[in-house]
């Protein structure tokens, strides 16, 4: 069964769907917060504030630093990678709109990786609680 087909069953599950809110939220504001700075991020960032020509190295280095996450045997690096490119996707909000041509891949894939994730630590607490 294909991914997108497996991810619709299961945001059919309330349940689910309260705990993936949960810790988005939760991920979100930590790194806003506590998450380490990425100097290059910043100065792709602050370009493409001036310049949308700083839209496509942008994405490619939000896309390479997801890829290199997901290459990583150490989970908690691995997840805490995945995350940071989550949030400064959602950060971007608008422009990963307005720039969709570029940025649907990758947020399409970002998505997937997180709701992944997710179904994982809900299968294993709901497996934990039992």
């Amino acid at each position: 069964m294909k991914i997108e087909k497996k991810i619709e069953l299961w945001l059919k599950d309330e349940n689910f769907c309260d705990y993936c809110n949960t810790r988005i939220n939760e991920e979100i504001k930590e790194i806003l917060l506590n998450g380490a700075y990425d100097h290059f991020f910043e100065l792709l960032d602050e370009g493409f504030d001036g310049n949308d020509e700083y839209v496509v190295p942008l994405v490619e280095y939000l896309s390479c630093k997801l890829h290199y996450a997901k290459l990583l045997k150490n989970k908690a690096k691995r997840e805490s990678i995945i995350w940071w490119v989550f949030t400064q996707l959602n950060y971007e909000g608008f422009y990963t709109r307005v720039f969709a041509t570029y940025f649907d891949p990758l947020v399409k894939e970002t998505n997937i990786t997180i709701i992944k994730m997710l179904r994982k630590e809900y299968l294993l607490l709901k497996k934990q609680s039992a």
